[in-house]
């Protein structure tokens, strides 16, 4: 009957030991070891309170307790978030990757004919100016040619009136 008793008196020092808030009490040694030798004594299992506010041989009052749980949770979301957009751009790398394949597996032109195609319109380029450039030489020549023919007959019918004026004269002058 008397361990009874002091298994009640112990509860009662346990839960008066663990309603403290004061951050320096909680967290010494000494308040640690009391918890657990008052464990030890009673002989029964440790309390879910107690053992969710023993972390890393700490004891916490339930006010950081829900702070460091609602870091956890925090934490969690943020690597779940984390996870989620690691998958979408995974995703996206894939879908890249898919599409640069049908690019590259895409009719490739044929060189050679393109290069065909290029010679054969440079030219025809070149063949078209060397004709403009024959044509207006010709061009050129012709009205010369016209010009010197042009005098020559100046100088034909020039030279037949000097002949004709030194005939005249001749004839004069006997």
């Amino acid at each position: 009957m008397e361990k009874l008793k002091a298994n009640v008196g112990d509860k009662d020092k346990l839960d008066n030991i663990l309603s403290k808030e004061d951050p320096d009490e909680i967290q010494s040694k000494e308040f640690e070891q009391e918890v657990l030798r008052i464990l030890k004594e009673t002989e029964q299992p440790i309390p879910e309170n107690v053992f969710k506010r023993i972390q890393f041989g700490v004891m916490l009052p339930p006010r950081e307790i829900k702070e460091v749980v609602g870091c956890m949770n925090l934490v969690k979301q943020r690597v779940s978030d984390q996870a989620k957009e690691n998958e979408t751009l995974s995703e996206r790398v894939d879908h890249l990757k898919k599409s640069l394949q049908q690019e590259l597996e895409k009719e490739v032109p044929n060189i050679d004919e393109i290069t065909e195609q290029i010679a054969s319109q440079r030219v025809e380029e070149v063949r078209r100016q060397f004709l403009i450039e024959k044509e207006q030489q010709t061009r050129d020549l012709q009205d010369r040619v016209e010009k010197v023919i042009g005098l020559e007959l100046e100088l034909d019918e020039l030279r037949d009136a000097y002949r004709q004026l030194e005939g005249s004269m001749s004839k004069e002058d006997q």
